[in-house]
């Protein structure tokens, strides 16, 4: 067996069947694909029993809900391939998609992650227009520092030496970035290619993309102090706290310089987050203008993860360092 494709689901009878007919439609032969139901309640799990009576399908049922680390663990412990590819439930792989995102290894032995292109499908309520490009790595192939687990494939030797952090229980959030830290850390390599292409559903609410935004600021935080990199803080956070400490003394001290200064920060704040609509070449320059307000709004509640997740463990005295002891939020 040459590769195998791991799908985690939870509650997604609406969108499982298109992910797994694309599946089923890829133009490589000898592949297998491992699908973890991690307690889904929706009737998901009625859907899964149609499609396991294909015998290129294999599904695993956990009697609850674990997270899609826990999934993809078990998936990874199950499946056969030398290639392991990942792709969620809410995607829809393109054609070329498994034999392009396995190619990478075939050509440079130290490569043990690959990454491929996420897109959305046109957008049909504003907080899909705000969150368009979001999964955006980089323009044309090459080495990365990070890749997605929703468009991802690992070399098998490698996905058993680094399973997935199950501590990380909400759903997709960085628990690939953990693995990329791995990665880094072994001086081995991460190929993103274009030519692997998924389409993914991007969150169409205001509430599940903020939501989703302050669990990102939560873990990136965890992770980052999981492997001693700094800063743990992203640097839209740093120039917020940066211009509010600079901003409250000099106002009540009448220190109009300091005032200037914060105020230079947090523009260059409102900055940095417009760069991030302009670089992913996604959005139109009408797109990027209507849905900046909300992704000031996602930014923001990405920064206020950041700083949850720091006040709250270093403030209960848990040895962040040692990793041994954590209550991380869900």
């Amino acid at each position: 067996m040459n590769a195998s494709i791991i799908v985690p689901v939870y509650n997604q009878k609406n969108l499982i069947e298109k992910c797994l007919n694309s599946l089923l439609g890829q133009t490589m032969n000898g592949y297998e694909i491992i699908v973890i139901d991690d307690g889904s309640t929706d009737g998901t799990k009625d859907i899964l029993k149609v499609f396991s009576s294909n015998e290129q399908i294999k599904v695993f049922y956990n009697d609850h809900n674990l997270g899609p680390s826990y999934a993809r663990n078990r998936g990874i412990q199950e499946c056969k391939g030398e290639f392991i590819a990942l792709i969620d439930s809410d995607c829809v792989a393109q054609t070329e998609w498994l034999a392009e995102i396995i190619r990478p290894f075939h050509q440079n032995p130290s490569i043990m992650i690959t990454a491929g292109k996420v897109s959305g499908e046109k957008p049909s309520t504003y907080w899909q227009l705000v969150n368009k490009g979001e999964n955006f790595i980089r323009t044309g192939p090459g080495f990365v520092q990070e890749a997605w687990s929703c468009n991802m494939a690992l070399r098998r030797d490698f996905a058993l030496r680094h399973p997935f952090d199950e501590r990380i229980k909400s759903r997709a959030i960085c628990e690939d970035l953990d693995l990329c830290f791995f990665c880094v850390e072994e001086k081995n390599k991460i190929f993103y290619t274009n030519l692997a292409q998924v389409i993914h559903c991007h969150r169409a609410t205001l509430q599940s993309t903020l939501k989703q935004q302050f669990n990102w600021g939560c873990y990136n935080t965890y992770i980052r102090i999981k492997h001693h990199q700094f800063p743990y803080l992203n640097y839209g956070t740093w120039t917020l706290l940066a211009a509010f400490f600079l901003f409250i003394p000099g106002k009540f001290n009448h220190q109009d310089i300091l005032v200037h200064v914060s105020l230079l920060l947090m523009a260059i704040y409102l900055g940095l987050v417009l760069y991030l609509d302009i670089r992913t070449k996604e959005k139109n320059p009408y797109e990027i203008f209507i849905s900046y307000p909300g992704s000031l709004l996602k930014c923001l509640s990405n920064c206020w993860g950041n700083v949850f997740w720091i006040w709250q463990h270093f403030s209960t005295n848990i040895e962040l360092f040692g990793i041994q002891k954590h209550s991380l939020r869900e």
